[in-house]
């Protein structure tokens, strides 16, 4: 069993690093906004992550099932479509990523969790490639046999 596991990561190095992130993000802090829960409390910095905050959950959550959903597929069909679709997601979570980091809002500061999802849209263009190249070598060995 830990063969099989080595061996996976030493196959598909780009793709446990895009585990690794996409669980970071849900791990780490996202952002950090200053202000209080009770009206009698002092002002202060609290962290916000993904995993307390309802609606980042819902947020986040594509991108959680479209990760695994591609690594469980088998097909090809399915699993292209399912990476098309993170990298559509993911293309929209940089640009806010983006967004959140260049203007300034008042009481907001973008976290770790939020720089980490820059580092996704690129992943998967570079996973998306990956898949791509080896879908046609195996093409034209199949070609070259024939």
């Amino acid at each position: 069993m830990t063969n099989k596991i080595w061996n996976y990561i030493k196959k598909n190095k780009t793709v446990c690093v895009l585990n690794i992130i996409v669980f970071l993000i849900l791990v780490v802090p996202y952002s950090y906004s200053f202000g209080n829960q009770y009206e009698t409390e002092e002002l202060h910095w609290t962290q916000n992550f993904v995993f307390k905050e309802i609606d980042l959950i819902i947020f986040y959550l594509p991108i959680l099932i479209l990760t695994i959903g591609f690594q469980l597929t088998k097909k090809a069909i399915w699993r292209n479509t399912l990476l098309i679709l993170n990298l559509v997601v993911s293309i929209l979570y940089f640009f806010g990523a983006l967004y959140s980091l260049s203007f300034p809002i008042q009481d907001f500061s973008p976290g770790i969790g939020n720089l980490l999802i820059l580092t996704l849209f690129p992943l998967i263009i570079i996973i998306f490639k990956i898949e791509q190249y080896e879908r046609n070598k195996n093409k034209k060995t199949i070609a070259n046999n024939v």
